[in-house]
């Protein structure tokens, strides 16, 4: 596990979008991104980290990014949630709130291509 960050460290702004997928004509989806919150917060590249995709010789980025607790978010994150840093967009593979007196969530994050 990543080392917890401290407060001081919460200075990245992360934008989360929900993904709304509406059918074309060709019985695929158009995925348009609306915008949720934004927040600060932390991310941090997973060291030594290493997997090819599928077909491609482009290694994927992953990492964590660590927010404040928000009600909100226990109902409403999933897959379809995509986050944006610095210009990057990571998809939701899995979070877990972690050290529940500072109620912060450990979200594990794929760059998306």
């Amino acid at each position: 596990m990543a080392e917890i960050p401290t407060v001081g460290e919460m200075k990245h702004v992360l934008k989360f979008e929900l993904m709304d997928k509406e059918a074309d004509t060709t019985g695929g989806n158009h995925e348009h991104g609306t915008e949720w919150f934004t927040t600060k917060g932390v991310f941090k590249e997973m060291s030594g980290y290493r997997k090819l995709e599928s077909g491609y010789d482009a290694s994927i980025t992953a990492g964590f990014i660590y927010i404040w607790w928000r009600a909100n978010i226990e109902n409403d994150l999933s897959k379809d949630v995509q986050i944006i840093y610095d210009n990057r967009f990571f998809s939701v593979d899995a979070y877990k709130l972690i050290n529940e007196k500072r109620k912060m969530y450990q979200i594990t994050v794929k760059e998306v291509r």
